[in-house]
């Protein structure tokens, strides 16, 4: 499969078969193209740092470690709950843009 982008045509190749969408935008639609992939790509990693970092939070309380050690875990866990709330809504603007017809 390939996406070519023409003017205001996205073209998609499927194995010979050439399906012809208009668009307003091209840069919109490979935006939209790459929107799950990117979406897949971030947090499942995401979570691992965001577990991780739950998990470490927990085992400094119960050690009870100081804020040289909670403090820069706690900015882990906030950067990783701004960086979900972020891809969430790049998964909203993939979902509204699919019911938008072409």
């Amino acid at each position: 499969m390939f996406i070519l982008l023409q003017s205001d045509t996205l073209i998609v190749n499927h194995n010979e078969t050439q399906e012809k969408q208009s668009v307003t935008d091209p840069r919109l639609a490979v935006l939209q193209a790459s929107a799950a992939e990117l979406k897949h790509a971030i947090k499942n990693p995401l979570a691992i740092v965001s577990g991780n970092a739950q998990l470490l939070l927990e085992l400094a309380k119960f050690k009870e470690l100081g804020p040289d050690i909670v403090d820069p875990i706690r900015d882990i866990e906030e950067a990783s709950r701004r960086i979900s709330l972020l891809v969430d809504k790049l998964a909203q603007f993939e979902d509204r843009d699919e019911q938008t017809p072409w």
